[in-house]
């Protein structure tokens, strides 16, 4: 008898050992499979983003030769073929970007730091950086315009008809504003609530519907959320600037 239960003990024992060894697999599976879903959003964000790049840099070829040939015909083929002074680099990496705000003086950043650096981990991160910092070239120039007395309506506007000069964005990455289904979920609404002072809104935060997109492809491809203060003080205000926040997409619906 004392046998027999000996040899219970040790066979629970040991079925007992497959179980946990059996939950340790599906665990292991389980994170694979996100893993693997990982790499797919990747792969199709560095799809998306390549496909965005190439059909940008053939427009703005299209452009270039139409105001070559527009500059020949006026007697300046010399004007129009001569290479163009080379701008300052830009910031290689979101932390550097960050400390190159200063040179930005229209531009005001009220988010958090450390989500913006976190960006610097991601495989696209100097690339995302350098497109970041194009965005917010053209939003000082916008800005600078603004307080000039320049009379474009909105920052979407300046990205259509650029003056001569200035700096612009894809006018297909600038939103306008959310959703109503993303504007209308209050927790949704919440991320998208970035502080500003009180002289700007007497509860010291606005909700940033306006963004650009940054990135493109995944769930952690970045935005931008800004509030256009060009009106009053001349100012805009950039809220966010990190991974996609949650909306319609991200959660299915």
């Amino acid at each position: 008898m004392d046998q027999l239960r000996a040899d219970r003990e040790v066979l629970t024992a040991l079925l007992e050992e497959a179980g946990h060894e059996e939950a340790a697999r599906r665990a292991e599976i389980g994170q694979l499979r996100l893993e693997l879903r990982d790499q797919e959003e990747y792969a199709l964000g560095l799809a998306v983003e390549l496909a965005e790049r190439a059909d940008e840099l053939r427009r703005t070829e299209g452009w270039l030769r139409h105001l070559q040939q527009h500059l020949a015909g006026l007697g300046e083929a010399a004007e129009a073929y001569r290479a163009p002074d080379a701008e300052p680099a830009g910031p290689r990496g979101f932390a550097a970007l960050l400390e190159r705000l200063g040179e930005l003086p229209e531009l005001r950043f009220t988010g958090n730091r450390r989500i913006t650096v976190g960006l610097d981990a991601q495989a696209l991160g100097e690339d995302w950086a350098a497109t970041a910092w194009d965005a917010l070239l053209a939003l000082q120039d916008y800005a600078a315009a603004r307080r000039s007395g320049a009379a474009w309506r909105d920052f979407l506007h300046w990205c259509r008809q650029p003056p001569p000069g200035g700096h612009r964005f894809p006018p297909g990455k600038v939103v306008r504003d959310e959703s109503a289904q993303t504007a209308g979920r209050p927790v949704w609404r919440r991320q998208r609530t970035f502080p500003v002072p009180t002289g700007v809104d007497p509860a010291g935060e606005v909700f940033m519907g306006a963004h650009l997109r940054i990135g493109a492809g995944n769930s952690k491809a970045p935005r931008l959320h800004f509030h256009d203060d060009t009106a009053r003080s001349g100012l805009v205000y950039l809220g966010y600037l990190g991974p996609h926040l949650d909306n319609t997409l991200k959660a299915g619906i």
